[in-house]
């Protein structure tokens, strides 16, 4: 799994320096927490490889630190998080979110949803708030940025693996 943290795709706010100032007291989603004592702390400019063997903990950290856990999916995450300065934790700032974070799975298969391209960075776009004109010139740049023009219209399913993963980031 990958995560992007950008503020170039979608403009949202201004963030100079810190990405990302996380502090996991303990995360998880049953009686026993899956992290404890975690800390994870991004300035603009780095990059930040997360390793860990299978059922390590890996993806519950992203979870946790995007907010899932607690708004989506009923566990708990206690500490501080400050994801380009939004507190995913609580109900407001986890709606702000997908304006500068976003996850890219493992398996694109499993993340996209629409059936052309074009309709899947719609999609975000117009969840987003955007309108339709604005949302479909930003969709077709945004697939530009990512090599993906001349493909706008294709079915998904037809797409190339290395096409899929770059609209896995475009969306």
């Amino acid at each position: 799994m990958w995560v992007v943290i950008s503020r170039s795709c979608i403009p949202f706010r201004v963030v100079i320096g810190l990405l990302l100032d996380a502090w996991i007291r303990e995360a998880g989603y049953g009686k026993e927490p899956v992290l404890k004592s975690v800390g994870l702390r991004l300035e603009e400019g780095e990059r930040v490889l997360v390793v860990g063997a299978s059922g390590s903990g890996k993806t519950t950290m992203m979870l946790a630190i995007a907010g899932v856990i607690v708004n989506l999916l009923g566990g708990v995450t206690r500490g501080r998080i400050s994801l380009a300065g939004i507190d995913p934790l609580t109900p407001t700032g986890f709606r702000q979110v997908p304006r500068v974070a976003g996850f890219v799975l493992q398996d694109p298969d499993k993340q996209l949803a629409m059936p052309t391209p074009l309709d899947e960075v719609l999609f975000t776009l117009e969840n987003l708030g955007w309108g339709e004109e604005e949302a479909s010139r930003r969709a077709r740049e945004v697939l530009a940025r990512f090599g993906l023009e001349g493909v706008e219209l294709e079915w998904v399913e037809n797409l190339s693996g290395g096409q899929k993963r770059r609209l896995t980031l475009a969306a």
